[in-house]
């Protein structure tokens, strides 16, 4: 850990005892270079010689979002298909020569973006920047290497969704809540979907996002800056740009009623899930959103958890948290219920106790504490050189603006009482609930 950052760290571990610091007295800083070329393709590098190893991220403007009814799936199923091979990488680069020389590579798909990562010893960066380029225009698409992922794809969706009931109502919530948004639809996509989608549609969705203007690319750790544009300038610097159409958002019409559904499942107990629409990670108001579900929810001190764990005894477990995306966002609460408890009963528990806030706000010592569990982690999130990859990646990719991350607690920091208090009776309304209960058979 860098020595600006262990004391950054050190004023919030203290601050856990005697308050939270004043926003201007609790920075983060990086030094970064921002660099964009003429494609469009923008390059962020962070320099940091400690240990011999860069990260290599490569995200892309592009999730299920971006899919229209009846083709999704397409970008989950790139995270799979990008690395059976490219142009000049064949499928091996990934399987055996990136392994054997010592890389760790992922990937992640989001209704939002997609990301690719690499971290392998600082040697490796040109190389690492030749795979990638490759792999953004030259991947190999065909019936060889989509069908095998097909059914990789397909035994996921039922492994980790259709026979997990935890997992299942995550896709029953978003229908519930959405009828306009392309949030309704999971991120793996229907099966029909994955069965019907041809050779063409990938190839059509990939040369449409998976392009130089659509990109976001970090490079941290232990690399020349100047190295690594040469080299990335005679990787990428020939891709051309790509017009990129993305389907028209119809936004949601406000919901006026309540809606629930119930599904049975062999669970010990019943499972409650409960959301509440309310405003993307774009709105200032989601940081007051973000403290108000800690305050609820998150961990054992939490409101919910001291009445229907604690005391109550009717859940063995209970959470909150807000979930914000580029298009909208919700406020959700997940309780996994003792059998025999009501569901009714727990639901208006909750509800009481979001108009105790509604009505009596929240306390200071509520308020000090989730502002230094945001402070400890956030700060414990850059400790390490992917940690900075992927933050400084993030806030490119969702805010264009990397430097976001350096105001991020301020704001958090910034938020008062009567601000949680205020998106509490905004947007948490018995109307505005949107409900999915499993039930034991």
């Amino acid at each position: 850990m860098s020595k600006f950052l262990s004391l950054i760290l050190f004023s919030i571990l203290s601050a856990s005892a005697w308050g939270s610091p004043p926003s201007d007295q609790v920075q983060v800083n990086l030094n970064v270079e921002k660099w964009t070329l003429p494609n469009g393709l923008t390059v962020l590098f962070h320099e940091d010689h400690s240990v011999p190893l860069v990260n290599y991220q490569q995200w892309f403007r592009v999730g299920s979002k971006d899919e229209v009814v009846g083709k999704t799936g397409l970008a989950h199923f790139f995270e799979h298909l990008m690395f059976r091979g490219s142009k000049n990488f064949p499928e091996e680069t990934f399987s055996r020569v990136l392994n054997s020389k010592g890389a760790n590579f992922n990937a992640s798909t989001t209704m939002d973006y997609t990301n690719y990562y690499i971290e392998a010893p600082s040697s490796e960066l040109e190389y690492l920047i030749r795979v990638e380029a490759d792999r953004m225009r030259n991947l190999t698409i065909n019936p060889s290497t989509i069908n095998p992922e097909r059914e990789v794809v397909k035994e996921e969706r039922r492994s980790r969704y259709e026979n997990s009931p935890e997992a299942f109502q995550w896709v029953i919530l978003p229908e519930l809540m959405y009828k306009n948004l392309p949030y309704r639809w999971p991120t793996i996509g229907s099966m029909k979907d994955l069965n019907s989608a041809s050779v063409a549609d990938f190839q059509n969705f990939y040369n449409e996002f998976y392009a130089p203007n659509n990109a976001v690319i970090v490079v941290a750790g232990d690399f020349k800056t100047a190295d690594a544009k040469k080299w990335i300038e005679k990787a990428y610097g020939n891709f051309a740009a790509q017009e990129l159409k993305r389907p028209e958002y119809k936004p949601e019409v406000p919901q006026r009623k309540r809606r629930s559904k119930t599904i049975s499942w062999k669970v010990q107990g019943p499972i409650l899930t409960m959301a509440y629409h309310t405003v993307s990670l774009l709105d200032k108001e989601s940081y007051a959103l973000e403290l108000l579900g800690s305050i609820l929810g998150d961990g054992d001190s939490s409101r919910l958890h001291q009445e229907l764990v604690y005391k109550g005894q009717m859940a063995t477990s209970v959470g909150s948290f807000y979930y914000g995306q580029l298009l909208a966002g919700r406020l959700l609460f997940v309780a996994s219920l003792k059998n025999g408890t009501s569901t009714s009963k727990v639901t208006s528990l909750i509800q009481k106790a979001i108009y105790r806030i509604q009505k009596n706000g929240v306390t200071d010592r509520e308020l000090e504490k989730v502002k230094n569990q945001i402070l400890t982690q956030q700060v414990g999130s850059l400790k390490s050189i992917s940690g900075r990859a992927r933050a400084l990646a993030f806030n490119e990719i969702v805010f264009n603006d990397y430097t976001r991350l350096f105001t991020d607690l301020e704001k958090y920091l910034a938020v008062t009482k009567e601000d949680i208090q205020k998106v509490a009776k905004k947007f948490l309304n018995s109307y505005q609930q949107n409900i999915v209960i499993v039930k034991p058979k």
